[in-house]
């Protein structure tokens, strides 16, 4: 319907279209058991047998209950209570009697649903059929109304005419939120403050979601960091925490950090080619291992750090 806003894509339509969307009933969970219910065909009357012996040797069947061997439960009070839905003044599974077409009669408890529901097919009912009851002026009077203090509701009927009155006022300012909404998606603001670089987007053009317009270098973050590239031979006493003197080539300055963690692997092994040693190069290479440097906060209040600065790091390993 498109009575109120534009109709949206669903994200799960070719999930559901081609059958692997998952739901709830889908994520298997250890030790979980599943219920199929047994209904009556008949609308009035009372079970004469029930014969379960089938059900109860179906393969993956775990019990099986009726009225003759489900646990007691306490009778409800009479004639109403909030406890159950109006008009129903029994518990289900507790006697041999029917008092409605589809009323539950067995319940068969297996380790799959597909096995609940074949033992609940091979369960023989046998019936004694009363005349069935129709709701009519003659079984009205015999309705139970539910008292006010018992289910303390307030209920009232609406007024249509006033409602058809205001429905077009109330579209409108449905359409109108939908359209202001659509007129703040067209505004891309910036995550953070800084510097633009490598824009690729002119005024007018047409955008995609996903699409790379812009890099944004922050110039406000409290995280200032270097990558250096030490060599192997160089990492020996390095450990995480030691003080670094950091010297800008471009400013002649020292800054104050520390070594926060070094890389999982050495530079070459990042590389969009890592060299393989088994095609034939014995030349033994020494190795360069990113370490991540981090600057004590508050050295840079004047935002001269750039990304991709030439630096010259010196940590104190002793």
């Amino acid at each position: 319907m498109n009575t109120i806003g534009q109709p949206v894509s669903r994200v799960d339509s070719r999930l559901k279209v081609t059958g692997r969307v998952r739901y709830t009933a889908d994520i298997p969970i250890e030790g979980l058991l599943h219920g199929a219910i047994v209904h009556s065909t008949i609308a009035n009357g009372r079970t004469v047998s029930i014969d379960t012996t089938a059900a109860a040797n179906a393969p993956g069947v775990v019990a099986v209950f009726t009225h003759s061997n489900m646990p007691r439960m306490n009778p409800t009070p009479r004639p109403w209570s909030h406890l159950h839905p109006h008009g129903q003044s029994y518990l289900p599974l507790q006697d041999d009697q029917i008092h409605y077409a589809g009323q539950p009669l067995a319940l068969i408890v297996a380790h799959t649903l597909d096995q609940a529901i074949y033992a609940g097919r091979l369960i023989n009912v046998n019936y004694e059929v009363y005349p069935a009851i129709v709701f009519g002026p003659d079984t009205a009077k015999d309705a139970v109304q539910p008292p006010q203090f018992l289910w303390p509701v307030a209920s009232s009927v609406g007024d249509s005419e006033k409602g058809i009155a205001t429905a077009d006022v109330k579209i409108a300012a449905a359409n109108l939120q939908q359209v202001q909404l659509n007129l703040q998606y067209t505004t891309i603001v910036a995550p953070v403050s800084g510097i633009v670089g490598q824009r690729s987007v002119q005024p007018g053009q047409n955008v995609s979601p996903g699409q790379q317009l812009m890099t944004i270098v922050p110039l406000d973050s409290p995280n200032i960091w270097v990558t250096a590239n030490f060599k192997e031979t160089q990492l020996t006493y390095m450990r995480p925490g030691q003080a670094v003197k950091i010297s800008v080539d471009a400013y002649g300055r020292v800054y104050d950090g520390h070594v926060l963690n070094l890389a999982g692997a050495s530079g070459a092994r990042y590389s969009l080619l890592p060299p393989e040693n088994a095609t034939g190069n014995y030349v033994k290479v020494v190795q360069r291992l990113p370490v991540k440097i981090v600057l004590e906060k508050g050295q840079d209040p004047e935002h001269l750090l750039r990304p991709g600065m030439s630096v010259v790091p010196s940590v104190r390993v002793k």
